[in-house]
């Protein structure tokens, strides 16, 4: 049985998940810690906003390795959803976020293919890349990440992470009200 580095790199469809955790220095931690790894496929990642997925290759570090952490849970998390029926699981990531996970989906984003078991976790590919909250856990991913990406190409029609503290109830916004381009 391989790690789960090695179980990535003979995934077909995982190839972006792959070589942005290798950009990052994620490998390491692949081979040699225990986790659940939900890792977005390569569509999901070509559906993300062009300015986002180019902040992903070309942007600041700290924000890529918060969206690959945000795919990671210590331990191995899938086996203890048996029995559970629909009832959701309330996981912390590796980023520190809270996520929900059941036997259909992780964080709203739909499981696909099996789950795979390695030496050192398990494997689960998902259909849509996964975001910290950044505050806004009531936002849309995509309207989450161009918040949080907002100051990398001088977007002013969204204020940056840093230039506004949002807490629950005080802000609210729909994915109908920000044009993302």
């Amino acid at each position: 049985m391989s790690d789960l580095l090695s179980q990535l790199a003979e995934l077909e469809n995982v190839e972006i998940f792959l070589e942005l955790c290798r950009r990052s220095q994620f490998a390491e931690d692949l081979a040699h810690g225990t986790y659940t790894v939900f890792a977005p496929t390569d569509k999901a990642f070509t559906r993300l906003p062009e300015p986002l997925f180019r902040a992903l290759w070309s942007g600041p570090e700290e924000i890529l390795i918060d969206v690959l952490e945000h795919h990671l849970v210590p331990g191995i998390q899938l086996d203890r959803l048996k029995g559970q029926g629909r009832r959701a699981r309330r996981l912390r990531t590796v980023q520190g976020s809270q996520v929900e996970l059941t036997p259909e989906d992780y964080d709203g984003a739909a499981f696909s293919g099996p789950l795979l078991r390695c030496k050192n976790g398990v494997i689960r590919r998902v259909n849509q890349v996964g975001c910290p909250s950044y505050g806004v856990p009531s936002w849309p991913v995509e309207l989450r990440l161009r918040w949080a990406f907002a100051d990398l190409e001088n977007d002013r029609s969204l204020p940056g992470p840093r230039t506004l503290r949002v807490r629950d109830g005080d802000v609210t916004c729909s994915h109908t009200t920000v044009s993302l381009h």
